[in-house]
């Protein structure tokens, strides 16, 4: 048959021409098709359009009411109970702290009360005179005692006045007695040890004495009158002059003890007759000189030192007397006080009483009318833009309870999703949860948590808003229903990661048509997620 048609239909060089070059472009495309690389592949594939997945209101979100709290806002109570006499103001009024918004009927008799107001009022009045009285007394005993401190000062300045000695001269003639005893120490030393400087002892004193317990008695105050004046040396110049006089004393015995010795002491090689007389005379000399230093500070000095010891007990008597008066003053002032307490108390209880403002602010709401019984337990007005500590901080509050179970998923600082209607419009704003009660109510079960909007928020006090939760530790995602294939009764989904593609396993919660409520360990907020997956991602992924 083809040598038939052919013989009929004799191909043209022309159509030969054409043949082959067919033949040769198509076998070229086809080993072009052929050896395409991966890459290659992958670069001429469809391209998938893909949705981040989101949180599912249903299932992670937890949907709360909430209660809009002011912050500077306070409440109006009564001090006392007692019959509303009349109001002075009405929602809307501003009032300011310490004005007068109502009043109440006294109780009680009318004479009964005005007795007792004036009992009260008595009191009162005596106490008032009885502090005028101690003011009078406390100030003269002050007089008194500080009339004495001048007095005694004076005497004092006179007496260095008429002596012609500056306080610079009596320091000087301190140092000059001290000087002579200390002088007279060192020459009985020398007398009785002579120039050695050996250690001192009973064994070392020079001469050959008839009495050996004068020997030793003089020996022992030696000792003692030596360790007193190193004593004496250390001390500062104020306390020098304290126990200067006593060291002198002591001297003064340590050479009457040595005149004592000397009486009957023998002629020796050591103590010849005219060493005796020499030594006797300087003794003597020596007694005469401790004299002239004992009453150059009997003169002048111990009545100086007296005169500023009656100086400084003035100065204590009129500090003790002006704290005695200060005290009893203080003291009357208190029991005024008490007394004054009670006057007001009496007014409060047996007067017209006036019910002030404590508040400066505007008047929000008003709980009673004229004629209702008040009680200090029950609120008379509520009142708004009152400064508080709370509204320096955040003038608004969102106040809610959530469930026992959202309890780890909510904590300080964390962001809230919050749904207000203000006329009627809904609107969603964020806010920061600032507060959280650590204590679980048992009837409820919930926790108490506040909350601070992040914008500049103006909504009624008490009003009602609606509190967005996540469920942090479960989440349930909300994809298109389109994005899920099916097989062997597995739903999956496809996430592409720059280039590739992966097929993750999902467990479906719920289907409303165009989205689906899912589960999955492989899903994230970041995940990208193919919208209209084709069939032919389940050949290119494991």
């Amino acid at each position: 048959m083809i040598k038939d048609y052919l013989k009929r239909n004799p191909i043209r060089p022309l159509e030969i021409i054409i043949y082959v070059v067919v033949i040769i472009g198509l076998s070229f495309f086809l080993l072009k098709n052929g050896n395409q690389s991966p890459r290659s592949y992958k670069e001429n594939e469809i391209a998938y359009n893909t949705i981040h997945p989101k949180i599912s209101k249903s299932f992670s979100v937890q949907k709360l009411i909430g209660r809009v709290r002011s912050n500077n806002f306070a409440m109006i109570h009564p001090r006392r109970e007692g019959i509303i006499k009349d109001i002075l103001v009405d929602i809307g009024d501003t009032v300011k702290a310490g004005q007068t918004i109502a009043y109440l009927f006294p109780p009680g008799v009318a004479g009964e009360s005005v007795s007792q107001i004036s009992k009260a009022k008595v009191q009162l009045q005596s106490v008032q005179r009885e502090l005028k009285n101690t003011n009078i007394v406390a100030e003269e005993s002050v007089k008194l005692a500080e009339k004495k401190l001048i007095q005694t000062q004076t005497s004092l300045d006179n007496f260095i006045s008429r002596g012609r000695l500056t306080r610079s001269q009596i320091v000087q003639h301190y140092d000059q007695a001290a000087t002579i005893g200390l002088q007279v120490l060192r020459n009985i030393e020398r007398m009785i040890f002579g120039d050695s400087s050996a250690s001192r002892t009973v064994n070392s004193i020079r001469g050959n004495f008839n009495n050996q317990l004068q020997e030793n008695k003089v020996f022992d105050l030696f000792q003692e009158t030596d360790r007193a004046k190193e004593r004496f040396s250390e001390l500062e110049e104020l306390e020098k002059q304290g126990q200067l006089y006593g060291f002198l004393d002591q001297v003064e015995e340590l050479l009457n003890e040595t005149e004592i010795l000397y009486r009957d002491v023998n002629e020796s090689r050591e103590h010849g007759a005219l060493l005796i007389e020499k030594h006797t005379k300087e003794i003597q000399g020596l007694q005469n000189k401790i004299l002239k230093a004992q009453e150059m500070i009997d003169d002048t000095l111990l009545t100086v030192d007296q005169l500023e010891r009656e100086l400084d007990t003035a100065r204590r008597n009129f500090s003790l007397t002006e704290s005695r008066a200060k005290k009893s003053i203080d003291l009357a002032y208190n029991k005024v006080e008490v007394v004054q307490a009670a006057y007001q108390n009496a007014l409060i209880r047996d007067g017209h009483v006036q019910i002030p403002s404590p508040f400066t602010g505007k008047i929000s709401t008003k709980f009673a009318e004229v004629g209702h019984m008040a009680m200090s337990s029950k609120a008379l007005f509520e009142v708004m833009e009152v400064d508080t500590s709370l509204g320096e901080v955040a003038k608004l509050e969102i106040e809610f309870g959530v469930p026992e179970e959202f309890i780890g998923s909510i904590n300080v600082g964390s962001q809230i999703s919050v749904e207000t209607s203000v006329y009627g419009v809904s609107k969603n704003v964020q806010a920061t949860i600032n507060r959280k009660s650590s204590q679980i109510n048992l009837d409820t079960n919930t926790v108490m948590v506040h909350a601070i909007f992040n914008d500049n928020i103006i909504l009624p006090h008490n009003s009602n808003v609606y509190v967005y939760i996540e469920d942090m530790k479960n989440h349930v995602y909300e994809i298109p229903s389109s994005s899920i294939k099916k097989r062997r009764n597995k739903n999956f989904v496809f996430v592409k990661d720059d280039d590739e593609y992966q097929k993750i396993e999902v467990q479906m919660l719920a289907e409303d048509g165009e989205y689906s409520d899912v589960v999955s360990d492989g899903l994230s907020l970041e995940s990208n997620v193919v919208v209209n997956p084709s069939v032919r991602l389940f050949m290119k992924t494991n």
